[in-house]
């Protein structure tokens, strides 16, 4: 949980995307022109500032355990460091301990259903999942060091998405 909260240093505000499935919250995010009926853009724009200041402003943390989304996460990642806007891809669940969670989904299917319940699917995968401990991540995101322009040890705003 600290390793991963250090990854966002030098970040003024976070947004915390827990269960980000395709990664839709950061385009919303980064590229509210693109999405003028998300209702996320008003929460950013409240939150965050326009869209113009929170580009240079806050990083996005996106929390998907799904193997199967990882490309396009990734490959988000890579398109938005280009521009120099901040997403960090954090390939686990979340919950109130670190541990080992197992997660069902149905081959074949357009990847919708990813839960730990085992539903009665015709044709079930299982993946073994981390997750990380959340209340102790945003500990560690509070306890960073310096973000510009706040002093050593403090943040700007978090906003989470569950």
């Amino acid at each position: 949980e600290k390793s991963l909260a250090q990854r966002l240093d030098g970040c003024q505000n976070v947004f915390v995307d827990a269960g980000a499935r395709l990664g839709m919250h950061a385009r919303f995010l980064f590229e509210p022109e693109n999405y003028p009926e998300s209702t996320f853009v008003q929460v950013f724009d409240e939150q965050f500032g326009p869209a113009e200041k929170r580009q240079k402003t806050t990083c996005a943390i996106e929390f998907e355990p799904n193997p199967k989304h990882r490309a396009r996460h990734e490959a988000l990642v890579k398109a938005y460091a280009k521009v120099g806007w901040r997403v960090i891809y954090a390939p686990y669940g979340i919950s109130d301990v670190r541990s080992e969670l197992t997660f069902y989904t149905e081959e074949g299917t357009n990847n919708r259903g990813f839960s730990t319940n085992e539903f009665d699917y015709d044709d079930p995968s299982e993946f073994n999942v981390t997750s990380i401990d959340l209340a102790a991540f945003l500990h560690h995101l509070d306890k960073r060091s310096g973000t510009y322009p706040n002093p050593p040890n403090t943040l700007g705003k978090v906003v989470l998405k569950l």
